[in-house]
């Protein structure tokens, strides 16, 4: 804060001679606290977080004018204190109160003698209060230093909302407040679909395919926000396949924005195959950006990122095919909603005849077939049909017609 001097001087008039006395100056102490948060290495205040990133505040806490401040006893009688206040909307916010720690100017922890600390869970998020015991003490200890109060709040996954954050310093009784803080968490997650080809936004989701056709799952990242804190470090994805589809081995991603940094230049619906790591073992597809892809991320911050792999399959047995794959992103595990495709095995007429004399109660039927019979028996025709598989083509109409040579 500004400066604020007090200076002092007296005259005297002593038959009719002034005499000035000499100048008493003293410096009014003030504060500036201040506060920061971080996600990893970036500034968090204004931007995006996503679900499950952590956060680090450092708050300030601005003793930097009380160097050779004599407190005298009435004001020791005031508090000294000081007041973290988080607004967490929807939330969203998980502090660690395990990460809370009060360093001094060269980072070593404030004694914990001279201060009561309070955690307490408020109607509209949390607040963190540190009140001075021995103000005598402290000032004497700490004054002409400025103080860091640290510590981390993870955000939740599943939900969206904000987390306000302000500190207010209480200098016996005058107080002092700080900037306040916002970061913005989204919810972000990986969706599922079924397609006929690349590219294709019309969904088979299910819907019936022909057995023997080859269908296209496609998987669309986490959208990573744009004006975001958080880098990736890690992102990858698990897609097993269902037993009633076979790898084709046609594996394509194609970019959902345009990124852009130094002399790589990506386009909406660009292919961007190149960049990934794909691996194909025992049903499993695993699949994962490579370094340079998280690389030109992590430099493009201030645009959304995402992407959609299309993985070929095709369909070699009856039934329902479902799929839902895994995103890992900074170790944060997330399921896609599931997709599937029903498919029919193909009823194709396959139909037998047979003939038998002399038994009309059916029992012990021998085929005669191919032999000689005897003028005047019955011959007995039977028309058999092939079995009817489990997922087989709806009949809807049936007829069979039996032609007789004369004789």
């Amino acid at each position: 804060g500004k400066v604020i001097n007090l200076n002092n001087t007296a005259k005297t008039l002593i038959d009719g001679i002034e005499t000035g006395s000499n100048i008493v100056t003293n410096e009014v102490t003030t504060s500036t606290p201040e506060k920061t948060v971080n996600i990893g290495n970036n500034n968090a205040d204004g931007k995006y977080s996503i679900t499950n990133d952590t956060q680090k505040y450092v708050v300030t806490v601005d003793y930097s004018r009380f160097a050779n401040v004599i407190v005298s006893d009435d004001i020791a009688k005031k508090e000294l204190s000081f007041t973290d206040n988080m607004i967490d909307k929807n939330n969203v916010a998980q502090l660690n109160t395990d990460s809370i720690k009060l360093l001094d100017k060269s980072g070593k922890a404030v004694d914990s003698n001279l201060y009561t600390p309070t955690v307490t869970k408020t109607a509209t998020g949390y607040s963190i209060k540190f009140t001075v015991k021995d103000s005598v003490k402290f000032i004497k200890t700490y004054g002409g230093q400025k103080l860091n109060l640290e510590y981390t709040v993870r955000t939740r996954d599943g939900v969206t909302g904000d987390i306000s954050n302000n500190i207010i310093q209480n200098n016996f009784d005058v107080i002092y407040s700080g900037n306040t803080t916002t970061v913005h968490v989204i919810d972000i997650n990986p969706k599922k679909d079924v397609v006929s080809s690349i590219g294709s936004t019309e969904s088979l989701n299910g819907k019936t395919v022909p057995i023997n056709s080859v269908i296209y799952y496609r998987l669309d990242s986490s959208n990573l926000p744009a004006n975001r804190a958080t880098n990736v470090n890690s992102w990858s994805f698990k897609d097993p396949l269902d037993t009633k589809v076979v790898a084709t081995g046609d594996v394509h991603i194609l970019a959902n924005g345009d990124l852009s940094s130094g002399n790589t230049n990506i386009k909406k619906n660009d292919d961007i195959t190149k960049y990934f790591n794909i691996n194909y073992d025992k049903g499993v597809y695993t699949i994962s950006p490579t370094d340079e892809y998280k690389s030109l991320t992590n430099k493009t911050t201030n645009k959304a990122n995402s992407y959609s792999i299309y993985i070929g399959a095709k369909v070699i047995k009856a039934g329902w095919a479902v799929n839902t794959a895994t995103e890992e992103l900074n170790g944060d595990n997330d399921k896609t909603n599931e997709v599937k495709t029903f498919s029919f095995d193909p009823v194709n007429p396959d139909p037998k005849k047979d003939a038998s004399i002399g038994h009309n109660d059916n029992r012990n039927i021998v085929s005669i077939n191919g032999m000689g019979v005897t003028k005047g028996d019955t011959i007995s025709y039977q028309l058999k049909g092939q079995p009817l598989v489990q997922y087989h083509e709806t009949i809807n109409k049936f007829s069979a017609v039996d032609r007789f040579d004369e004789g």
